[in-house]
């Protein structure tokens, strides 16, 4: 079975790879992304007023958007976005975090401010994220990332890629 038709939202702990896989999937296997660190126009009212993961799905087929949500604001958004169809992901460490503090670090604007990536890991565990409605993948390690086609086969794994030119549309 080729993925045809599909909405997933990968979320996760800062530095885990998010948007690099993002970007992955946009040119590798065609997807329609969204990187919420450069644009994102829903607000929840949006979403409740109408469905927009089918309306993204009917428009794109597949849809992956890259999301670190705050969950004191948008955890409710997000299991909206659930009930509407989409595949929840969520980017964790596997073992020690330190290694995602560092990649955030690397990317973060100048200076770096490891409060806010401590700041946001407080309020993942205290909203007990990730819950069971997430498919987790241990996309980071202390040997550095997992290959994008290893992640492909955990989110993914009923599913064999073929290449973008054999794609139905």
């Amino acid at each position: 079975m080729t993925v045809k038709k599909c909405f997933i939202l990968i979320a996760g702990i800062s530095g885990t790879g998010k948007s690099d896989h993002l970007d992955h999937l946009r040119e590798k296997r065609g997807f329609y992304t969204i990187d919420t660190d450069r644009e994102w126009s829903y607000r929840i009212e949006e979403v409740r007023k109408r469905n927009v993961v089918r309306h993204l799905v009917d428009a794109h087929g597949r849809v992956a958007v890259e999301w670190g949500f705050n969950p004191d604001d948008f955890l409710d958004f997000v299991r909206e976005m659930s009930r509407q169809g989409a595949r929840l992901v969520w980017f964790e460490v596997d073992g020690d975090r330190r290694p995602a503090l560092a990649e955030y670090l690397k990317r973060a604007g100048a200076p770096p401010n490891p409060k806010l990536w401590y700041d946001q890991v407080e309020r993942i565990q205290r909203h007990g994220l990730p819950t069971l409605d997430f498919k987790v993948v241990y996309a980071l390690g202390m040997q550095g990332h997992s290959p994008p086609e290893v992640i492909d086969r955990e989110i993914f794994p009923h599913e064999n890629w073929k290449p973008r030119s054999l794609l139905a549309s």
